[in-house]
């Protein structure tokens, strides 16, 4: 900060020339704050995160979370201080009603106004004078001239900072005071400041302030008002020592959130605990020979990759998950599966993003699970954000285990994103209810096969005289052996059976028969599909259904025309 008595901070008019962000970081400024609104609350929290010496001055206490800052009652000996100002007491005229004097009723209630009304209109409280407290949670201190209220933070966010502060050498510092502000303000009170935000909303007050800060040597900022601002205030992603700043110059600060909350989107958890790791190293020596900082940089770049697993459900676009639409735009590669619609596969190529098809089919040349395994790890490593996209949901039968504890053993970072899993979307879109209220009591999901496409026949027990409703995928190509082992154990031809392929897209097709059928129903239908076994089926036929119906003769309840 340059001597206050000089002005060459302002020697260049800014407002006259376009402006540009300045990426420096600033060790902690005396800074005053200016409202104690909904906005000021917004600065106040990210000077109070980054640990700044801050006073806060308001007329009135407009929003209710402000309120234990400036309550003496719940004040104990604190840490929390700074340069105590005398209290500056004018006439409030009209043209210094802010926007912070206009009491948002759902930020305050009735008394908590009147009282925060009697505060700015006492008078000047004198030496050693005694002050009648006003309720429990509000109460005025006087002491040599001063009315003032100095108190410690709310316990949750003490707690947080108790937490930041672990490692810095200072302690953070705030006050606040209750004092009304304009043109007739002694000059004197504002030149202890290195930089002063207001957000009171005061037109008049800005245009005071840009007018005095040459004469007291502070830098300005008037929130939402970019021709008075000496510097911008950008969004902001923390990740322990790690802070990201974006700003668009007061040109849009919605822009500049929207960035933000895509980049904290893409920065890995692990970075803060990586920034306090390299901190230690470098305080025990810097790195000076270019093999430890190539290191360093490549642990680096391999904590800033993660994999995202994403189910993107039974194959319409229209399907998928907000969540999952969102993830794709953070993505740099994606790993598909063949059971990912086309629509889908297309938008995520339309975002610039490089797609990879490692889905496996039988009897094709394939990625081996051990292949996906590494290519995953290996974009990870080289600092990319993954997405392994799964049909359905991953969970069922997606391989999720094999691959997330492979990649946590890597120490790469991994998120799930749920989607709508083909087995109960199949069933709702064939017109079959797997759980119906005194036919089935429940569903079981299983698959027809094990790895390698070894068939197995334990879940076939439970479709002899069973309470459920079978849903199994990966079985079309089983059709014959399902039936030959079912009824080698005792079990009806004529339980009620479906095929349904192209689950949710336009070529959907339900094939409704028995088990004793499975080979020709099969033959009837095309992969993707799964099959549904159990009296729901039959049950099930008055219901509505998406796409094409068939109806084997062996089921002698007559269906309902679809509309669709």
């Amino acid at each position: 900060m340059p001597n206050k008595k000089s002005n060459k901070f302002f020697e260049s008019t800014h407002d006259s020339r376009q402006s540009f962000s300045l990426p420096i970081a600033l060790t902690p400024k005396k800074t005053l704050l200016i409202g104690a609104g909904a906005v000021a609350w917004q600065k106040f929290k990210v000077l109070q995160d980054s640990q700044w010496e801050v006073c806060v001055w308001a007329r009135e206490i407009c929003d209710k979370r402000f309120v234990p800052y400036f309550a003496e009652s719940n004040c104990t000996e604190s840490s929390l201080r700074g340069n105590l100002l005398p209290f500056c007491h004018t006439e409030r005229s009209e043209v210094s009603k802010s926007r912070d004097s206009k009491i948002n009723s759902e930020s305050m209630n009735q008394e908590q106004i009147d009282k925060s009304h009697k505060f700015t209109q006492s008078q000047q409280i004198t030496n050693n004078s005694k002050v009648a407290k006003m309720d429990s949670s509000l109460s005025m201190k006087a002491q040599n001239d001063e009315f003032v209220v100095d108190c410690h933070d709310s316990a949750n966010a003490k707690s947080r900072n108790d937490e930041s502060n672990k490692n810095a050498n200072s302690t953070n510092h705030a006050t606040f005071h209750l004092i009304t502000l304009d043109s007739t303000t002694d000059l004197q009170l504002l030149k202890p400041f290195e930089i002063i935000i207001d957000a009171s909303g005061d037109a008049q007050l800005g245009a005071f302030l840009h007018s005095v800060r040459k004469e007291c040597g502070f830098l300005l900022n008037v929130v939402d008002t970019p021709n008075l601002c000496d510097f911008y205030f950008g969004s902001i992603v923390r990740r322990e020592n790690v802070s990201v700043m974006v700003s668009t110059n007061g040109a849009s600060p919605i822009l500049s959130q929207v960035l933000r909350d895509k980049i904290s989107a893409i920065l890995p958890k692990a970075l803060g605990v990586l920034s306090h790791r390299l901190k230690n190293l470098r305080q025990i020596a810097l790195p000076k020979d270019k093999k430890a900082k190539d290191s360093i940089a490549k642990e680096c770049q391999n904590t800033l990759g993660k994999v995202l697993i994403i189910g993107c459900g039974p194959g319409d676009f229209e399907l998928l998950t907000l969540k999952a639409l969102e993830s794709f735009a953070l993505l740099d590669i994606a790993l598909v599966d063949n059971l990912i619609g086309a629509e889908i596969t297309a938008h995520i190529k339309g975002l610039g993003v490089e797609c990879v098809n490692v889905g496996k089919r039988k009897s094709e040349a394939s990625f081996t699970q051990e292949q996906i395994n590494e290519l995953m790890l290996h974009h990870a490593k080289n600092g990319k954000v993954v997405g392994r996209l799964k049909g359905g949901d991953p969970v069922i039968f997606g391989r999720v285990w094999e691959e997330a504890s492979f990649l946590h053993a890597h120490n790469i970072e991994v998120e799930y994103i749920s989607g709508i899993t083909s087995s109960l979307c199949g069933a709702l879109y064939s017109g079959v209810a797997p759980t119906l209220r005194g036919i089935s009591s429940g569903a079981l999901i299983v698959s027809a096969h094990l790895r390698e496409s070894v068939f197995h026949t334990q879940w076939l027990e439970w479709l002899k005289d069973s309470p459920y409703t079978i849903i199994v995928l990966m079985a079309r190509s089983f059709a014959e052996r399902i039936k030959d082992e079912a009824l080698a154990q005792g079990i009806s031809e004529n339980l009620p059976a479906a095929f349904i392929s192209h689950i949710s897209l336009p070529s959907q097709k339900s094939i409704i028969g028995t088990l004793g059928e499975l080979p020709q129903m099969a033959q009837s239908c095309e992969n993707p599909s799964i099959l549904i076994l159990g009296k729901a089926v039959e049950e099930s036929l008055n219901m509505p259904f998406m796409g094409k119906r068939i109806v084997l003769d062996s089921i002698k309840k007559n269906p309902p025309t679809s509309p669709h």
